[in-house]
C-alpha cells in the first residue's frame, strides 16, 4: 500500500515511535573541521567509488564531489552495524546537472552495479523529484514517487521502520512540515537487517558534481 502526502496510520506511527524510543542508538554528525579533512572515521565507513572522489570537510559542512561523468557514483556507510529501522535527517545543497542523492536503508549487499543493492531501499533525491525504490535480489522496483525538489539548501528526513518507509524535504528556512511528502507501507520488505549510507550518484553529462550534506544523524533500534 502507497499513501502520497500523508504521515502513516496512528497504530503504524506508535509502533515506529516505541521501536525507536525504547531499543535505538545514535550517530550525528556536524562535519566541524578543518577544511580538508576527512569524515569522523569512529562514524563512517571507508568510501566505496567508482571513480576518484573528494569526500572531505568544507566550511564545517560535508563535501562529496566528483570529477569524472559516466554515471560515477560515490557511497559512505555510516558505522553503526546493522538494523531493520532506520531513521535519518540532514541538510542537502543539490549540486547541478544530473545528480541522485540517495539514502540507503536495510542494505544486505551491493549489487554487481556496485551503485545499485542487492537488497535494500533507495530514499532517493534528485533533480527530478523524491523517489522510494526496493531493492530485490539486484531488481529494482519504484515504490512511489513525486515531483518535489530540492532548491537551495534543504532539509531531508527519511526512515525505514517495519514495513513503513518514508521521506520529506523542505526548505532548510521553513519549519518542518508535519506530513510526509512520501509514505510507503511495503508488505513484503527486505526483511534481513542491514546497513544504511549517503550515495551520490552522478551523470554522464556532468563532469563535476558537488554534494553538500550538514547535520547528519541516523538513528536506529
Amino acid at each position: 500500500m502507497i499513501r502520497r502526502g500523508i504521515g502513516p496510520s496512528q497504530s503504524e506511527r506508535q509502533s515506529a515511535l516505541f521501536q525507536m524510543a525504547h531499543r535505538s542508538t545514535t550517530v550525528s554528525d556536524t562535519f566541524t573541521g578543518v577544511n580538508g579533512a576527512g569524515w569522523d572515521a569512529t562514524k563512517w565507513k571507508a568510501t566505496a567509488t567508482s571513480t576518484t572522489p573528494t569526500v572531505d570537510i568544507q566550511s564545517n559542512a560535508a563535501r562529496i564531489q566528483m570529477t569524472t561523468g559516466n554515471y560515477s557514483w560515490v557511497y559512505k556507510d555510516v558505522n553503526l552495524g546493522a538494523s531493520r529501522h532506520f531513521l535519518m535527517t540532514c541538510k542537502l545543497t543539490p549540486p547541478a546537472g544530473e545528480w541522485y542523492l540517495v539514502l540507503n536503508t536495510r542494505v544486505s549487499a551491493r549489487s554487481p552495479n556496485l551503485h545499485e543493492l542487492e537488497a535494500g531501499y533507495y530514499l532517493e533525491i534528485s533533480g527530478s523529484g523524491i523517489r522510494i525504490s526496493r531493492f530485490t535480489n539486484n531488481a529494482k522496483e519504484v515504490l512511489a514517487d513525486v515531483a518535489k525538489f530540492a532548491v537551495g539548501l534543504t532539509r531531508v528526513k527519511a526512515s525505514t521502520i517495519g514495513q513503513v518507509s518514508t521521506l520529506k524535504i523542505w526548505p532548510d528556512a521553513e519549519s518542518e512540515p508535519v506530513n510526509d511528502d512520501i509514505v510507503v507501507v511495503d508488505p513484503t520488505p527486505p526483511k534481513q537487517p542491514g546497513t544504511c549510507g549517503v550515495q551520490l550518484y552522478g551523470g554522464a553529462a556532468v563532469t563535476t558534481y558537488t554534494a553538500i550534506l550538514d547535520d547528519f544523524v541516523v538513528r536506529t533500534a
